[in-house]
């Protein structure tokens, strides 16, 4: 609040300062042999500066600032060759008649910066103008080139008495009316974008507000052109009310809100949701939302490193330095805090379900193992079964003097080393799914050993190179079950 009712003043100091410029003039016709002009423009320079060191202070945009410090600049270059003219320079004179031309200079480039300062509504702090824009850099300088050439051609303006008279009478041509043309659609550019792109309904109702001056800039061309010797054109020049609009028109601008500014820190500060505030260097508190909790220096210096823990266990604090202190805000974690216990709980239910799924799926390993051992063990005793039986009748068969009980035992362990190598080699395979050459060598040569026992001529011979792994089993099974 502190900061608008300054704003306000200074604007006040402004408007008087200008107002003044009649009175001044006024009074310097009364005294003779004295000008008011270098009065005037120290009157103007004086506002200029006080406006655009408001504007500086309170606007958001650093490229905007430039913009419209520019205008500034181009104002008092205005009034600076105004004062030249009509103090220094002699009367009619072709010097003098340029100065006049040079009064299109800052008109034409002032209206075009003020329309690049508006661009930067509502973009990005590090945004830089795109440079398509610049293109009208080139009818702006085509214009004032029209302008200053007018001697030659007399499209601005025509001197009906001679261009040696040219200060006695003169008429506005075509070129004139383009130079008003371009200031007047781009001041109603300017209002359609500010309007445009305003965040908030309710300041677009104030788009009244820079219409009071180029009411008051329009009204005053218009008794300008109808009456150029009348009371108010004669105690306020035209380049001085130029120099007035301009600023003014982008003044109401702020105060209207339609082009961003921070004269409402403090009441975004009270309206805000969010906890914070903005602390100088020496701890004292300048502004801070109505959530904004005790803190003390120490923690907003700590802050700006890492975060910090407040008191109630259910806030943090962060800071960032600023020009002249630091800005801090708060962030409720308390929810963070709720869900982070509820994925403790989550978690340990997991945990709990993970481990039933384990055992779970060990068991259910377990299981599948037994079957399969279950799986291979019928299938070998399938495979054995008729040689198990004719061990068996072959055993239950001996007696004591029986004549060829050597002939029936030796086919017993023929019987017996089919049993045993026929079930370790569909083990191995059933395990490793691969037949090792050398178990199946084992497995033949015993057979050929028993054979030989048995009285059957058997010989066998192992390769080292190329073995073929399945037909070895194949004819070692085939020969035994043909015995």
């Amino acid at each position: 609040m502190r900061k608008i009712k300054k704003t306000i003043f200074l604007d006040w100091v402004c408007i008087f300062l200008i107002i003044m410029s009649g009175p001044v003039r006024v009074l310097f016709n009364v005294i003779p042999g004295y000008s008011c002009n270098i009065i005037i423009f120290l009157l103007y320079t004086s506002a200029l500066f006080i406006w655009i060191s408001q504007v500086k202070r309170r606007l958001l945009q650093n490229e905007e600032c430039k913009f419209l410090s520019g205008v500034a600049a181009l104002m008092l270059f205005l009034m600076a060759v105004r004062t030249i003219k009509f103090d220094f320079l002699p009367s009619g004179s072709v010097y003098a008649r340029y100065a006049w031309y040079l009064y299109y200079v800052p008109q034409t480039l002032a209206v075009l910066w003020m329309f690049f300062a508006v661009l930067y509504i509502g973009k990005p702090y590090h945004y830089q103008l795109e440079r398509k824009w610049r293109i009208l850099y080139i009818p702006a300088f085509i214009l004032i080139s029209g302008i200053m050439t007018n001697d030659f051609h007399q499209l601005a303006f025509r001197f009906p008495d001679g261009i040696q008279n040219w200060g006695m009478e003169y008429t506005r041509g075509f070129l004139y009316i383009l130079a008003i043309g371009w200031i007047v659609i781009f001041c109603a550019m300017i209002l359609v974008i500010t309007f445009s792109r305003c965040a908030f309904s309710q300041n677009r109702r104030k788009i009244w507000i820079p219409m009071i001056p180029l009411g008051i800039g329009g009204v005053y061309t218009i008794i300008y052109i109808l009456s150029p010797k009348g009371l108010f054109p004669s105690l306020y020049k035209m380049a001085e009310v130029i120099c007035f609009i301009f600023p003014a028109f982008m003044e109401c601008l702020i105060l209207a809100r339609l082009l961003p500014s921070n004269d409402s820190y403090m009441d975004l500060w009270q309206v805000s949701s969010a906890g914070g505030g903005l602390m100088d260097f020496e701890g004292n508190i300048f502004y801070s939302s109505e959530k904004c909790l005790p803190v003390k220096k120490e923690q907003i210096i700590t802050a700006k490193r890492k975060t910090v823990l407040l008191s109630d266990e259910q806030t943090i604090l962060r800071s960032h330095e600023v020009s002249g202190g630091w800005g801090f805000w708060y962030k409720d974690i308390s929810d963070i805090l709720k869900l982070n216990r509820n994925l403790e709980d989550v978690g340990d239910v997991l945990v709990e379900e993970n481990a039933m799924l384990e055992g779970a799926i060990r068991l259910s390993e377990k299981k599948i193992k037994v079957e399969e051992k279950n799986q291979l063990y019928n299938e070998i005793a399938r495979e054995v079964s008729p040689q198990l039986k004719e061990l068996n009748e072959l055993l239950d068969s001996l007696e004591q003097n029986d004549q060829d009980i050597r002939e029936k035992l030796c086919y017993g362990g023929v019987l017996n080393v089919y049993i045993k190598r026929c079930s370790n080699l569909l083990i191995m395979s059933r395990q490793s799914g691969v037949l090792n050459v050398g178990e199946l060598w084992l497995a033949l040569s015993e057979s050929l050993e028993y054979m030989r026992l048995y009285g059957i001529k058997a010989y066998g011979e192992k390769k080292e190179k190329d073995s073929f792994t399945e037909k070895m089993q194949f004819w070692y099974m085939s020969l035994l079950k043909r015995l």
